[in-house]
């Protein structure tokens, strides 16, 4: 078994690295477009669902990270804030 920086770098270091650095960059896009309300702006299922700003953030947040929008139309539903059938389209139109 080779202990080497770079065998360890290679077969350990680079594949966390790559695990934690891809969902921190989509984290770090979708709370930046959360903070300047772009939400609205680039919603395009907005006029479909009873409750337009969960429908358009979940619209843009699912370009960045799916779970995180994922999640959000979860919590909708759960809350009673959306139901089935809107929570359906939503998920249709970012698929």
């Amino acid at each position: 078994m080779d202990l080497s920086p770079f065998h360890l770098w290679r077969h350990l270091g680079w594949p966390l690295t790559r695990l934690f650095l891809s969902p921190g960059l989509g984290l770090m896009v979708t709370l930046f477009t959360q903070s300047l309300k772009w939400t609205k702006k680039i919603a395009a299922a907005q006029p479909l669902a009873r409750q337009p700003l969960l429908a358009a953030a979940h619209f843009a947040i699912c370009g960045f990270s799916g779970m995180a929008a994922n999640t959000m139309l979860i919590k909708g539903y759960n809350n009673k804030t959306m139901d089935r059938k809107e929570r359906i389209l939503a998920k249709l139109f970012t698929r």
